[in-house]
C-alpha cells in the first residue's frame, strides 16, 4: 500500500512541476518586452516631502 503512496505521490509531483514549468516559461516570454525597461526619471520641479 505504502509503495502505491508513494507512486502516486510522484506522479502528482512531476504533473505539478511540469505545470509549473510550463507557467514560468509563459511569464518569461511575456516579460520579453520589459527588458530593456527603465522607470520614468522623477519630475525635477517636483516638492520635497516633509518629514512627519
Amino acid at each position: 500500500m505504502a509503495q502505491h503512496n508513494v507512486a502516486k505521490a510522484k506522479a502528482i509531483h512531476e504533473q505539478r512541476q511540469a505545470q509549473r514549468d510550463a507557467r514560468v516559461a509563459e511569464l518569461t516570454k511575456a516579460a520579453q518586452p520589459l527588458r530593456g525597461y527603465v522607470p520614468p526619471a522623477p519630475r525635477p520641479n517636483a516638492k520635497p516631502r516633509k518629514a512627519r
